[in-house]
C-alpha cells in the first residue's frame, strides 16, 4: 500500500516495515522523510517511546487515526 507523505499530518499513525507503528511528530514537507515517535515496538522493546526518521519505502500503511 502506498502511503503519500506530501499529506502525513502531526498525529497520523503510519506502520512501517519493521513493525513499527509510528506516531508522526514532523513532516519535514518533502514527500520523502517525517518524524515519528515510536508507540508500538518490533523485535526491539527498547525502541518504544524513542524518535525516529523515516523513509517513506518503509512505510506500509497508514492507520486510522487514534480515537480519544
Amino acid at each position: 500500500m502506498f502511503v503519500n507523505f506530501m499529506t502525513l499530518k502531526e498525529g497520523d499513525l503510519i506502520r512501517m516495515k519493521n513493525g513499527n507503528i509510528v506516531k508522526v511528530i514532523e513532516n519535514i514537507g518533502d514527500g520523502i522523510w517525517v518524524n515519528g515517535l515510536v508507540l508500538e515496538g518490533s523485535a526491539d522493546p527498547s525502541q518504544v517511546g524513542s524518535e525516529e526518521l523515516c523513509y517513506c519505502e518503509d512505510a506500509l500503511e497508514q492507520l486510522p487515526a487514534a480515537q480519544s
